[in-house]
């Protein structure tokens, strides 16, 4: 009966015929050797004829930059429902220059070159802290006394001072809830339609806490982008007073 044929015997024969250089493990002992499948390219022309010697072998490390941006891309691309050709043109929009522009006659704001329609309580406060930031005033905080009378003026340019709709928002008033989930859905719309990293210069904010005499350590909320980069366009008070009967106008 003849016997099985060792899986290694070619192995063998081979590393009698293609001898492999020196190479020292790090515990200093030989190791077995290791055979070449076959004749690297110019074998026998190193330095003195023979095999290059691994130990004076230079490896250069350097740094692979990794540019993320995934997180930057607005969702529709990340989930894949854009079109190839729109996917292509946001990956290569260059950061533009900051503007925000708000006009309360479309109740749409237009930010990083986007146009963004909000509801008409959500824009009517971000309009509020855009005009503070335009002028220069500090954030807000859900507790301040004047922000009902603040907002409201806000809440005018968006809908008819005299329709039904304003009447109920002026007596719903100004709370915790009301002011954060305004807040947190201004900041989604935003980042929904722009991605994370476009969005970022026109969120709504965390300020820093007010100081001074009789002032109490609350953290205010607003915008961090520059006053000059903001624009609010007027409204006629025609437009204003022919929004009575728009089906959109409910906060």
């Amino acid at each position: 009966m003849a016997s099985a044929k060792s899986p290694f015997a070619e192995q063998e024969n081979l590393s009698a015929i293609y001898p492999v250089h020196n190479v020292r493990n790090l515990s200093g002992s030989d190791p077995p050797p290791a055979p070449l499948p076959f004749p690297p390219p110019h074998a026998g022309e190193g330095q003195g004829g023979g095999w290059p010697d691994a130990g004076d072998a230079c490896v250069h490390l350097g740094d692979i930059p990794f540019v993320r941006l995934r997180e930057g891309l607005p969702e529709r691309l990340q989930a894949g429902r854009a079109r190839f050709s729109e996917a292509v043109a946001e990956a290569q929009k260059a950061l533009p220059p900051l503007a925000l522009r708000l006009d309360p006659a479309s109740r749409t704001i237009t930010a990083g070159g986007e146009a963004i329609a909000l509801k008409p309580a959500e824009l009517a406060f971000y309009l509020m802290l855009a005009q503070r930031r335009k002028e220069r005033l500090p954030g807000v905080h859900w507790s301040d006394k004047g922000l009902q009378a603040e907002i409201l003026k806000s809440y005018a340019s968006v809908v008819d001072p005299h329709s039904g709709d304003y009447t109920r928002f002026e007596r719903a008033g100004m709370s915790k809830d009301s002011f954060n989930a305004r807040k947190s859905h201004i900041n989604a719309a935003l980042v929904r339609k722009l991605g994370k990293r476009l969005a970022e210069p026109y969120l709504v904010e965390a300020l820093e806490p007010l100081t001074g005499k009789g002032r109490r350590r609350l953290r205010p909320y607003g915008l961090k982008i520059p006053p000059e980069a903001i624009t609010i366009a007027p409204i006629s008070l025609r437009m204003q007073h022919n929004r009575t009967a728009d089906p959109n106008t409910r906060p």
